[in-house]
C-alpha cells in the first residue's frame, strides 16, 4: 500500500482544540490502496523533529485535506505551507482538496478570492475528460480565478468559471476545489485519475 501524509482540520471545543481527520476521506483513500498518517498540526512547532518523522514513514504523497479558511487557524497554514515545500523538495507528489487547493494556490503567490453559492452540487466543464459526471459537490467560501503560467486549468465552474480543478505543468501537484470523498456512491473516474496522477509514473 501508497503511504498518504494526510493533513487534519482544526476544531474548536469550549476552550480547547483538537485535530480531527474526516473518516471518508480515510476511505477514499483505502480505495486508492493508500494508508493514512495524519500529521498533528502542532508538529510544525519543532520542525528539526517533524523533519525525521517524514524521513522515517517515508511517504509516496501528500494530501492537503478539507475544512477551516485560510488565516483561521495559523499554525494549520504554517504546517500544510511547510509540508508543501518539504514534498516539492523531494519530489513527493501533492493532492490538495478543497481548502487544500485553496494552500497550494496560495503557496504559488496565486490570489484566492470570496466566492458565492459553491456550497452543494454544481456542474464544471473539464479540459482533461477526467470525469464521466460533471456534477460535482463543493463546500467552500473562497476560489481561485485565475492562476499562474506554471498551472493547467482542468476544470471550472459552469457558474463563474471559478477554477474547480488544476495541476501544475512541472510537478506531481493536483488541486481539486470539490469533494470527491463525499459523493454517497464512488465515483471511479475520479478514484482512477487520482491514483493515476499521484503514482503512475
Amino acid at each position: 500500500m501508497k503511504k498518504i501524509l494526510l493533513t487534519q482540520r482544526i476544531v474548536k471545543e469550549r476552550k480547547s482544540f483538537r485535530d480531527a481527520s474526516e473518516k471518508d476521506l480515510i476511505n477514499f483513500l483505502l480505495n486508492l490502496n493508500c494508508i493514512s498518517y495524519l500529521v498533528p498540526n502542532s508538529y510544525i512547532k519543532n520542525r528539526i523533529k517533524l523533519n525525521s518523522w517524514l524521513s522515517n514513514i517515508n511517504i509516496d504523497a501528500l494530501v492537503l485535506s478539507g475544512g477551516n479558511d485560510l488565516g483561521e487557524y495559523k499554525e494549520r497554514d504554517d504546517l500544510e505551507k511547510y509540508l508543501i515545500q518539504y514534498c516539492i523538495k523531494k519530489s513527493i507528489p501533492i493532492l490538495g482538496i478543497c481548502r487544500g487547493a485553496q494552500i497550494i494556490g496560495k503557496f504559488f503567490k496565486n490570489k484566492i478570492v470570496k466566492v458565492e453559492n459553491h456550497v452543494g452540487f454544481h456542474r464544471v466543464r473539464t479540459f482533461k475528460n477526467f470525469l464521466n459526471n460533471k456534477l460535482v459537490n463543493s463546500f467552500h467560501n473562497y476560489g481561485i480565478k485565475k492562476l499562474k503560467k506554471d498551472f493547467e486549468i482542468i476544470a471550472e465552474c459552469n457558474k463563474d468559471q471559478s477554477i474547480e480543478a488544476f495541476v501544475h505543468k512541472q510537478k506531481k501537484i493536483l488541486g481539486i476545489m470539490w469533494h470527491p470523498e463525499r459523493f454517497k456512491k464512488r465515483r471511479k473516474d475520479q478514484e482512477r485519475f487520482i491514483k493515476n496522477f499521484l503514482f503512475k509514473k
